[in-house]
């Protein structure tokens, strides 16, 4: 027997470089929890713990706005930034801060006109920021807004936070997202709306789960997004524990459904695997998040859905940046909060945007040499994953071998014309 040896050569590292750039992020990012784009203003916003010429990130903790390629600062809170929203030409900003600029405020803050004041009271954190049909909402862990209980969820109403509805859950910690779906509110997180579980909707009148929810001890939903007619949950979603789809799935209206295999941290298991953002784009549903597999197909963190079929994109947002916490598009490029420093060889300070409009023709099935099936003449190749050489044993006396990269495009065909050669 023969054997063949030829130089691999990885070009995921070279290409995720290409696809990848360092936002240029100012200070030194502890942790990014929020990227957020304003359409309106052509503008990135994004925020955490970040520590600007100080010791103590939480004496100076600033919003890092992105326009026109330069990043500026706005404020100085005392404590982590989440969320944003801009309402009524107003930038709302929510959190776990009770100052801004020294000015004493209540888990929100409000930047007009040049300044900023308190624009309402919570009692505990406020975590997502969202405008949907025309009205402002906040959602979190707090169960009081300006004096009225509201077990997470309030809606902003002339210059005040009011309730939605009459919300009284069997149970309650926190609230993750809030979504428009079919004309109904839809909130997701530690909460509980008899008989389903961490799903609820409001029509405007009444408040009522969401089908089953998602259920099990080790799941829960993280982020939620309306997408062709459909509710899309992302999060760690356990098939195991009776769910629909693994780590994200999507609801009819009157049903769940998976979404092919879904998203895996190992395939064949219900893994820690999380789907921490849901952002549409240009006709594409962008899943980020913390996996290496989404539809049996390797992946690093990101990928797409149109309607019908997956796609990964490119870079090892996964192994180098530890996955994506948050994500928002800036005009055709997508800046991305990461939970590491580094992406294709660059310290990116927790934060990258993609050089231009990322793209992949790997879509649908399983690609590269993850798995462990072999050709037709049963030559295993090894070792598995491999390293700069890849060597496959040969038998027959003519045959070829595809050269391909992690993303299925072929590099170079490979002809053996004779195995005593």
């Amino acid at each position: 027997m023969r054997y063949w040896s030829f130089l691999f050569g990885f070009l995921s590292y070279s290409l995720a470089a290409q696809s990848w750039l360092p936002s240029g992020l100012p200070g030194d990012a502890l942790n990014l929890q929020r990227v957020w784009s304003n359409a309106t203003e052509d503008t990135i916003y994004c925020a955490g713990a970040v520590k600007i010429d100080t010791a103590q990130w939480f004496t100076n903790n600033p919003v890092l706005r992105y326009t026109n390629g330069q990043w500026d600062t706005l404020g100085a809170f005392n404590n982590i930034i989440w969320t944003f929203a801009h309402f009524q030409d107003t930038l709302f900003v929510g959190g776990d801060f009770t100052t801004v600029e020294g000015m004493p405020v209540d888990k929100m803050a409000c930047f007009a006109n040049g300044s900023w004041h308190p624009c309402g009271s919570f009692s505990n954190r406020v975590r997502t920021l969202k405008v949907l049909g025309g009205e402002l909402y906040a959602v979190g862990a707090f169960v009081v807004a300006d004096g009225d209980t509201c077990f997470g969820i309030a809606r902003r109403s002339s210059g005040q936070w009011i309730p939605v509805g009459d919300l009284q859950p069997a149970s309650f910690s926190t609230l993750n997202d809030v979504e428009l779906f079919n004309g109904n509110i839809i909130i997701s997180g530690a909460i509980r709306v008899l008989p389903g579980n961490r799903l609820a909707q409001f029509d405007g009148t009444t408040w009522s789960s969401v089908g089953q929810g998602v259920v099990g001890t080790l799941s829960g939903p993280l982020c939620l997004n309306s997408f062709q007619g459909s509710l899309y949950i992302g999060g760690q979603i356990r098939t195991s524990e009776g769910n629909a789809g693994e780590n994200v799935m999507r609801w009819d209206g009157s049903a769940f459904h998976p979404i092919g295999d879904g998203i895996r941290q190992v395939l064949g298991t219900s893994s820690t695997a999380t789907v921490t953002s849901l952002v549409e784009h240009d006709g594409l549903l962008y899943a980020g998040g913390g996996y290496f597999f989404v539809d049996s197909m390797p992946a690093n963190g990101l990928a797409t859905w149109d309607g019908t079929q997956w796609c990964v994109l490119p870079g090892d947002l996964m192994t180098e940046a530890n996955g994506i916490w948050s994500m928002a598009f800036y005009q055709d490029s997508l800046f991305v909060a990461t939970i590491g420093d580094t992406l294709g060889g660059q310290f990116i300070n927790k934060a990258a945007k993609s050089a231009g409009i990322l793209s992949s023709d790997t879509c649908g099935t399983p690609v590269g040499v993850y798995e462990t099936s072999h050709g037709n003449w049963g030559a295993v190749p090894y070792p598995n994953p491999c390293t700069d050489y890849l060597t496959i044993p040969h038998t027959p006396r003519v045959g070829w071998f595809t050269l391909t990269d992690v993303w299925g495009r072929e590099l170079e065909l490979i002809e053996v014309q004779d195995a005593s050669d």
